[in-house]
């Protein structure tokens, strides 16, 4: 999965104890107005949550899928009374376009493009080390 940001943050807005998953019994306090930052892209990229994390597989959206990780596994838009307002308008966005152009073009990655795609350092969100060479096939 390619995860635009590498990290959400959020403030608490309580006191809360956590148990660590691996420290069963242990107790930590996260103060109320504490900055928490949650790893989104280890998150997205965790072996546990999905197999080949690297691997381009739509069908780890499906709803048996959805169902059989817990809840806070993909955080693309945020979570919570937090999420991003315009997911559902994003999301339906991206369908369309996506369905006028692979109704009209098949996509084949060039030979120029550099596998695997490296991870540039220059931004704060996450961008490819070098371009992304796709041909676009008219269909037949």
């Amino acid at each position: 999965m390619h995860t635009i940001t590498k990290f959400l943050n959020r403030q608490c807005t309580k006191d809360i104890h956590l148990s660590p998953p691996k420290h069963p019994g242990a107790r930590v306090l996260i103060k109320k107005g504490t900055q928490v930052f949650i790893p989104s892209y280890a998150i997205h990229h965790d072996s546990m949550y999905y197999e080949h994390p690297s691997r381009f597989n739509p069908d780890r959206f499906s709803l048996e899928q959805l169902n059989s990780r817990p809840k806070a596994c993909y955080l693309g838009f945020g979570d919570g009374p937090r999420v991003c307002i315009g997911r559902k308008f994003g999301v339906t966005q991206i369908k369309m376009g996506l369905t006028a152009i692979l109704s009209k073009f098949e996509l084949h990655l060039d030979e120029k493009i550099i596998l695997p795609v490296g991870e540039g350092t220059d931004h704060l969100s996450k961008t490819p080390k070098e371009k992304i060479w796709i041909k676009f096939c008219p269909r037949k």
